[in-house]
């Protein structure tokens, strides 16, 4: 399979783009005046080009003159002041009396005053032809475009760039202002990715609390990345810079297993996932992200950006086991109206399913119908249960933590599905009356994320049929509110950070 298709989608995100490169009066490529008489004061005092104390990379010719000019002057003035006072009606007065030198020194300190101007003049000289200027340097310029602290401009830099981010230094902790250095221009078959917006998941709480026992500390976490490529590494056609894309949960496969090469990496044995693992690679919650290619998702124009990070990892989630199990015209349950649950009903209804609710909350009834939901079921009242005993062709269990599987197992057609997608914590264990599967031939199916292919599929669907999570948009400065918020189950649905 060839995961680096989707040339229509790059088409596609390069007519919207997220922001639009401000040209900043101290741009590095702004060209200075040539003409002596146009010079300023700073650049006659040699504040221009890369000199010394200089924010530019060019300097202007007039400002080389004056500079040697001033040079000699100094010696002239040298060779006066420490002339002999002869005596003679006329001489000048600039003399130091304690001093008693000979006609030999005045004309000694005038030739160092000549010598000192040819030697300015010969090194600007030699400087032109080599691309440098006298008093030149390479260092970082001291004054640069100002910017805020989450800007990339677009770059091919080999330099290490710094890169500011949140992170939790140990399980269980707050998140701090962290940063780390990506070294140079990204490696072949990556791209860098200034992160605009980032969504957080209910598996980013778990990765920061390490529920699941595979986290690595300080953790950068987030992988609902919508950002714009901002450099690309050798290798790489289907990005350029300036183009938008989206990143989700999985960063790699091997790529040449039978899974892999059936279209099914995302059941590869080798998977990695945006951060953490093995690599202890960081994720979104970060001004820039360096990630494989292959696992970049161009976004479609005609969706918001805002709104794209919860479909790389809630919408992938939910398509991909819903286009697999169910056909046109299936009744098919989502048990969970939440970050996930909202989302399924909306696809569920693209596909032509007969989508119904099943949640606790009898609050949510009306926001369920308006997602899409044909019917709403309230999973704490048993009669409505029994009224709906095996009628499901499909029930798509969302809901995160522990839950009872055998009620919802009862709800289904013989063969049916009960497919779950949501990983309660590592300690979480649930119950299974073997009664309720074996008897009318009813299956457990887990689903996990989605296959490559499914992701461009997924969006083209979002876009076409208006699908759109429901997002608390807020800025990366409220992070831990934001969490804390996931945590406690009070997100309606999803919450998205601007940066």
């Amino acid at each position: 399979m060839d995961v680096l298709g989707d040339a229509a989608l790059v088409a596609d995100a390069k007519t919207k783009k997220l922001y639009v490169p401000v040209e900043s009066p101290l741009s590095v490529t702004q060209p200075l005046e040539e003409s002596f008489a146009e010079i300023s004061l700073p650049q006659a005092l040699g504040l221009t080009g890369t000199h010394l104390l200089s924010p530019y990379h060019h300097t202007g010719k007039g400002a080389k003159t004056v500079l040697a000019f001033a040079t000699a002057l100094v010696g002239t003035v040298a060779a006066a002041v420490l002339q002999e006072p002869v005596g003679r009606v006329g001489r000048p007065s600039l003399s130091l009396p304690l001093l008693e030198l000979d006609i030999v020194a005045e004309v000694i300190c005038t030739l160092i005053a000549l010598c000192t101007l040819l030697v300015v003049l010969l090194a600007e000289v030699e400087g032109e032809k080599a691309g440098r200027h006298f008093l030149m340097i390479e260092e970082e310029p001291l004054c640069v475009p100002c910017a805020s602290p989450v800007s990339f401009e677009l770059h091919s830099s080999t330099k290490a760039q710094e890169v500011q981010a949140w992170a939790a230094m140990e399980p269980g902790a707050p998140l701090v202002p962290h940063s780390f250095e990506l070294a140079g221009k990204p490696p072949p078959g990556h791209v860098d990715i200034a992160v605009r917006f980032c969504g957080i998941c209910g598996s980013d709480v778990h990765q920061i609390e390490d529920a699941w026992g595979v986290a690595s500390f300080p953790l950068v976490a987030g992988h609902e990345i919508v950002g714009e490529v901002v450099a690309v590494g050798d290798g790489v056609t289907r990005f350029a810079q300036g183009d938008v894309a989206a990143i989700g949960v999985q960063r790699s496969c091997c790529g040449s297993c039978v899974h892999c090469d059936a279209g099914d990496e995302n059941v590869c044995p080798a998977i990695t996932k945006t951060y953490a693992g093995p690599n202890k690679d960081r994720g979104g919650f970060a001004t820039m992200i360096r990630y494989p290619a292959g696992w970049v998702f161009a976004v479609p124009a005609g969706l918001a950006p805002e709104s794209v990070g919860p479909l790389m990892c809630a919408g992938i989630t939910t398509y991909s086991p819903l286009k697999r199990h169910a056909t046109r015209g299936d009744r098919v349950g989502i048990v969970g109206i939440g970050g996930l649950g909202h989302l399924a009903l909306q696809f569920g209804r693209a596909m032509g399913l007969e989508v119904y609710a099943l949640s606790r909350t009898a609050d949510k009834e009306a926001e369920a119908r308006g997602f899409g939901a044909s019917g709403f079921v309230n999973t704490e009242d048993a009669t409505q249960l029994a009224a709906l005993a095996g009628s499901f062709d499909v029930i798509l269990l969302t809901a995160s933590g522990r839950a009872p599987l055998d009620p919802y197992l009862a709800l289904l057609k013989p063969r049916g599905k009960l497919v779950c997608v949501s990983l309660p914590d590592k300690e979480e264990r649930s119950q299974l009356y073997l009664h309720s599967a074996v008897i009318f031939e009813r299956a457990l199916v887990g689903s996990y994320l989605g296959p490559h292919a499914d992701y461009a599929e997924m969006l083209e669907m979002a876009r076409d049929h208006g699908v759109r999570p429901q997002v608390e948009l807020a800025p990366l400065s409220q992070i831990n509110a934001m969490l804390e918020r996931v945590r406690a189950g009070k997100a309606r649905y999803r919450v998205v950070l601007q940066m």
